[in-house]
């Protein structure tokens, strides 16, 4: 049998899974810097990545994802519309706070056994910081307060695209 101590330590997964997870949303508000509301979405970011870092209570998970789906639902009632397209400001603001929803609802809804799932799943949501612009968005489609933050000031061609 564990010790008591033993049984209230985070899984190795987890604590990974938990930095990854910090680190993206420290990039997230990062490139804020130049966002017309940056002080918001760096508020946001910022706390849901040192809410990553501290140790997981089903209080602390599901006060963040009430708080986080305020805010859509804020941004739904504010705008008379649901939109998640990358190209529009409202949609990005949307996808963010939709992670943020899912990832603590992900350490919320998993069992001690399945910790190393959300190491995977970690990595799967902070590769969309890379992937979605990569592949979803155009140079046209690049803000201006964007560009110097993570996207360059040509904007994002993906290799994809026919030159």
């Amino acid at each position: 049998m564990g010790s008591e101590e033993d049984k209230k330590s985070i899984p190795v997964g987890m604590m990974l899974a938990n930095f990854v997870m910090a680190l993206f949303f420290a990039y997230a508000a990062y490139v804020q810097q130049n966002d017309p509301d940056a002080l918001l979405w760096i508020c946001i970011y910022s706390s849901a990545g040192l809410l990553s870092l501290i140790p997981e209570t089903k209080f602390t998970n599901l006060t963040v994802i009430v708080m986080a789906s305020g805010f859509l639902l804020y941004n739904f009632l504010s705008n008379g519309r649901i939109d998640f397209n990358p190209e529009t400001e409202l949609g990005r603001e949307s996808g963010g706070l939709s992670l943020i929803v899912f990832w603590f609802f992900v350490r919320l809804a998993l069992s001690r056994n399945q910790r190393f799932l959300s190491l995977v799943i970690a990595f799967a949501i902070a590769s969309t910081a890379f992937i979605v612009p990569l592949f979803l968005l155009k140079p046209e489609h690049t803000v201006d307060h964007c560009r110097g933050l993570g996207i360059p000031a040509g904007g994002i061609s993906s290799p994809f695209e026919e030159k």
